[in-house]
């Protein structure tokens, strides 16, 4: 707080910054400032939100996102995240392990690359990948459908895929 005063002073300028604030009870709380210093009334106005409850919700937040990474990041199964257009988003280990990829090497190309009837389709018609994304979702979502799929080294091998949509 007092860094954040200087350098209003200092700067004669805005500063927004959270801090915690000790009650009169003892308790703290979390506080956003918003403050103003004005060189004419040598005087510095300030706007105090408490964001306790703010503060517990994110924390609340990033909690259920490490927990649900960590659950993600150690199933048995492979999770390949595709959206809507068939590119890849993200991979846990499991389906870099069974696939060869590392995520970082095939985010961002289609799901068509993962799949060995893939080589008579091309990425970049969309005619092929729509008509590809249609079979899979057919035969894949909401159940289980069995494909060939390409590994990284070119060698093809049986999986059961179950495909669902997320919104």
């Amino acid at each position: 707080t007092i860094k954040a005063v200087r350098a209003i002073r200092a700067e004669k300028s805005n500063l927004q910054f959270d801090n915690k604030v000790r009650k009169r009870d003892g308790s703290e709380i979390n506080v956003s400032w918003s403050a103003y210093w004005s060189e004419k009334e040598r005087a510095m106005f300030c706007v105090a939100h408490d964001i306790t409850e703010r503060k517990l919700a994110e924390e609340a937040i990033r909690a259920s996102e490490h927990r649900i990474r960590t659950i993600i990041n150690h199933m048995i199964v492979g999770l390949v995240i595709v959206n809507q257009d068939g590119m890849i988003e993200s991979m846990n280990p499991s389906a870099e392990n069974i696939f060869g990829y590392k995520a970082e090497e095939i985010v961002g190309h289609h799901l068509l690359a993962l799949f060995a009837d893939s080589k008579f389709f091309s990425e970049n018609n969309e005619s092929d990948t729509m008509s590809f994304m249609e079979t899979l979702f057919n035969q894949a979502l909401n159940c289980i459908g069995e494909f060939e799929c390409l590994k990284k080294n070119g060698e093809e091998f049986p999986v059961e895929l179950s495909m669902s949509e997320l919104k």
